[in-house]
């Protein structure tokens, strides 16, 4: 195997950077000539059977767990160089991004990009937006290779080796349709490649919204005949499957208006595919507790693989075989406190044999008012551990600092299995990230229906109460009426049911709470009691680096 990269500064990835991980060393001009060297791996040899196809694909996937294609962070092989390797981590980017800019975490380590993300004062010089954008670039020129390279080839395969090569295609079309999706939420209007273009100095288009929106839609529907079905086999877990692919479709149709238009009305579609969903009977929520935990708790511990029947798709991780300081690894250690609190070794896990935690992520009391009883008693989502006084006394607002003193940590993410084992002793995590779980199939089919027809239906009901009835451990005294779901209730409970996996910014700004609107947090704009500011702030800046190397690209308004 053959790798060609060129390492580039800030974001040209797009017009230099190639990962040309297979084929890139044929030695003669005619694909259908092997080389007179009988040593050399050519084309025809590495795509010879099918586990050739699928390692080549698994490259596709790693974009979205690993840093490089070393297992072990920081020998080598980084897929783009970074002061740290762990924050070109695709989760741990979106993290920052879809995080750090909202009500669900607060960071105290002093960064001042970090800071700025908080403060929502951000500019296109921060150096976390630029590690996302390359991020997702560098994952959509991958996916873009392997398309290239192997679609060419299957009028050339027969039998189930042309079925397995078709699935992995589309596979790999649903990954560059999830980076893109990503992209323009993020930033709207950007560059734009696909296996159609050239290869080598080339200065990609920028697409308008809409038409990046079209252009998922389109992939999401063609490619949809010949993924996996839905499944809840764990042989399959981890793969892109029919449901993965209706769930970006209900949820690119939930966003419509963000991004197409505040008329556009596409709910009665994001409701079919959420319906597709359900009626294939295969998932549903995790509600048999495996071990010691409460079934919500279980979905982001080390062994939460074993929740199949909830998570739609999910980033795999091991503590052993893909070992990277983002991902989960950052998901556990830094909402973990620093020194002596008990949270590390009785909750986390986290004790001598792994180190302390990094005290750096926390969240905000204005986020906490989301939760009547944030001790978890009632509300099993509600995982935040108190040092020294209760709940009602935690401001962030009052400038306590991080490490020994960090009044609140969240302890949603654990170093534990279900059996409440440690779940690693090497310092990285097992816990897979899940991207789509069953309970958003739920909730969003239930939003869609609000803002569809203005009011909320008995089956919307049904669905909101299931995802209660979860959350209060099999208790109905969460439950609501009809007059109480509302799209103000819809917004919190998505806070308490998804926080700290990645939806926040996104949720907040399709409420309209994000930037303008009536809702701040702690530090919001800058201040202590927070405040709101201009909506430019809802899209992100393109990096000031690509800009200007790319003449094709108009940046977003108000940078």
């Amino acid at each position: 195997m053959k790798q060609i990269k060129i390492l580039f500064p800030a974001t040209v990835v797009l017009v230099i950077v190639l990962v040309i991980l297979v084929l890139a060393s044929s030695c003669t001009k005619d694909l259908n000539t092997s080389p007179i060297d009988p040593n050399s791996l050519s084309a025809n040899k590495i795509f010879s059977n099918d586990s050739s196809y699928s390692q080549f694909l698994a490259q596709c996937y790693g974009g979205l767990g690993l840093t490089g294609l070393n297992a072990n962070p920081g020998y080598g092989d980084p897929d783009f160089t970074a002061g740290d390797e762990g924050t070109t981590s695709f989760g741990r980017a979106l993290f920052t991004l879809e995080e750090l800019s909202t009500d669900e975490v607060f960071n105290y380590w002093g960064d001042g990009s970090l800071n700025e993300l908080h403060y929502q004062n951000w500019s296109d010089a921060n150096s976390y937006l630029e590690l996302m954008y390359e991020r997702l670039y560098f994952n959509i020129t991958v996916c873009n290779q392997f398309i290239a390279d192997v679609t060419p080839r299957l009028g050339g395969l027969s039998g189930t080796l042309k079925s397995n090569v078709t699935q992995y295609i589309a596979e790999a079309r649903f990954l560059r349709a999830l980076n893109y999706f990503y992209a323009m939420d993020l930033w709207g209007n950007i560059p734009f490649v696909t296996e159609k273009d050239p290869i080598g100095a080339f200065l990609p288009p920028q697409i308008t919204q809409a038409n990046l929106f079209a252009y998922i839609e389109s992939e999401l529907k063609a490619i949809g005949p010949a993924l996996l079905p839905p499944s809840t086999n764990y042989n399959v877990y981890g793969r892109a499957n029919k449901a993965a692919a209706w769930m970006l479709l209900a949820k690119l149709y939930l966003n419509a208006p963000v991004y197409l238009g505040s008329g556009t009305n596409k709910y009665a579609s994001c409701i079919a595919y959420c319906d597709s969903i359900i009626n294939t009977g295969v998932y549903s929520l995790h509600t048999t507790s495996l071990g010691t935990y409460p079934p919500y708790v279980e979905l982001f511990l080390g062994d939460n693989h074993r929740c199949t029947e909830e998570i739609i798709f999910p980033i795999r991780s091991s503590a052993t075989e893909s070992q990277t300081y983002g991902g989960a690894t950052y998901l556990v250690n830094a909402e973990c406190a620093q020194g002596t609190m008990p949270f590390d070794s009785t909750i986390n896990g986290l004790d001598g044999t792994t180190g302390y935690g990094w005290g750096g992520n926390t969240t905000t009391y204005a986020f906490m008012q989301n939760f009547t009883d944030m001790s978890g008693a009632t509300d099993t989502r509600a995982m935040f551990t108190y040092k020294g006084a209760g709940a009602a006394t935690v401001n962030l607002s009052s400038g306590q600092v991080y490490g020994n003193n960090l009044p609140l940590t969240v302890s949603k993410w654990r170093n534990k299995n279900s059996n409440g084992a440690m779940s690693s002793n090497t310092g990285f995590m097992n816990n897979d990230i899940p991207i789509f779980r069953y309970s958003e199939v739920l909730l969003t089919y239930a939003e869609a229906t609000i803002r569809n027809t203005g009011s909320p239906d008995q089956t919307s009901l049904n669905y909101v109460n299931q995802v209660l009835t979860r959350a209060y451990n099999g208790s109905n005294t969460g439950n609501i009426t009809l007059g109480g779901l509302t799209l103000n209730f819809l917004m919190a409970e998505r806070g308490r049911e998804f926080y700290w996996e990645m939806q926040r910014r996104t949720d907040l700004i399709r409420f309209g709470q994000f930037s303008g609107g009536t809702y701040v947090w702690d530090w919001k704009g800058g201040v202590a009691a927070g405040r709101s500011v201009d909506t430019h702030y809802n899209l992100y800046p393109l990096p000031a680096a690509d800009l200007g190397v790319n003449s094709n690209l108009k940046q977003n308004p108000g940078y």
